[in-house]
């Protein structure tokens, strides 16, 4: 069972898991009660797990089979039908950069209360994956499984020859063997700020072999869906959240409103923010970036309104900030998807 507060996770994350478990000699069936999971999940792939619980299956694994790197062997060959609906649907964008958009948009409908965040490093793009570490037992496990994951799946879009400039991890190096860079195929740096893809700017135009666009489109509606069912985020960040969603739309959204809404001094404010590893830049940024890409869907709502709904005193912030994100402008936003704009 999983508890209200316990972070949840899509059952697709098991496809292969107990295959690999036997192959490497192991007891499948046994690793997964041990860690309060039931056998054969990846028959309900949409059904949702205890993150905790399948992270403690891969603590369990790496004591039973004596692997210090079983999340990172079985990500780095897992196949990308882990990720999901989400895995497919990013599988199917038109170019890297469309399947980066869809991890990141769409990555808490897979993994509750965790997100990828892209943002630029000099000439290069850092693909960032944020989880509460307090949702977790064994953090080293679930970054280098996920990472592993995530690179196969760019590596079957773009071809096995495919590879990213490097991958980042938090954690410092283990063991003796640091198998990284041969199972990930890139440079790996230990003892990073994030746990993330390192990816060449110029590499983003490159298409995905085999996508399909009407798979493309119909996996996000089904997404955009299923993210409105999406437990939103708890604890302290959470209220701010909510905080901004209420004074959108003309209403002063500054970070002294916000503070004065929820009756808490601005240090408090700012310490309670950075102990849930947030800041109210980054989350009043998602929420005017999420709300964006729901309003350019109606077609009845130019870009000044929009523009004003999130807060923005003129177009043209909105827009850098709509470049920011997506990598083009909102009219362009709206013409992939043949819809009309107006300013």
């Amino acid at each position: 069972m999983r508890t209200e507060d316990d972070t949840g996770v899509m059952a697709s994350v098991t496809f292969g898991l107990e295959d690999f478990i036997t192959r490497q000699g192991g007891k499948s069936a046994e690793i997964l009660r041990h860690a309060g999971l039931e056998p054969r999940l990846y028959e309900q792939p949409n059904r949702v797990i205890s993150l905790k619980r399948y992270c403690g299956v891969l603590l369990t694994a790496e004591r039973t089979l004596d692997d210090e790197y079983f999340g990172l062997r079985f990500g780095a060959q897992a196949s990308p039908e882990g990720l999901g609906i989400v895995g497919y649907h990013a599988m199917n964008a038109p170019n890297l950069w469309g399947a980066v958009q869809s991890l990141q948009r769409y990555f808490n409908v897979l993994q509750q209360r965790s997100k990828l965040r892209a943002f630029s490093v000099g000439d290069a793009c850092l693909l960032d994956y944020q989880v509460p570490d307090s949702a977790i037992p064994g953090h080293r496990h679930d970054a280098e499984l996920t990472m592993g994951l995530l690179v196969g799946l760019f590596r079957q879009g773009m071809g096995q020859d495919w590879s990213p400039l490097a991958v980042h991890f938090r954690h410092m190096a283990s063991g003796s063997g640091h198998p990284h860079r041969e199972m990930l195929g890139c440079d790996v740096r230990f003892g990073q700020a994030h746990d993330g893809i390192l990816f060449r700017k110029d590499t983003f135009e490159q298409t995905m072999a085999d996508a399909r666009p009407m798979l493309h489109r119909i996996t996000g509606a089904t997404l955009d869906e299923l993210l409105q069912s999406v437990p939103q985020a708890h604890g302290f960040s959470g209220h701010v959240r909510q905080k901004i969603i209420e004074r959108l739309s003309g209403g002063d959204i500054s970070l002294e409103a916000i503070t004065r809404d929820m009756n808490v001094s601005l240090r408090s404010f700012q310490r309670k923010l950075a102990y849930e590893n947030q800041s109210f830049k980054s989350i009043l940024d998602d929420v005017r970036r999420e709300q964006a890409l729901q309003y350019l869907k109606f077609e009845n709502l130019s870009v000044s309104d929009i523009a004003y709904r999130l807060g923005y005193s003129e177009i043209s912030a909105f827009t850098r900030a709509f470049v920011r994100w997506e990598a083009m402008a909102p009219s362009a936003w709206r013409a992939q998807y043949g819809l009309y704009t107006s300013l």
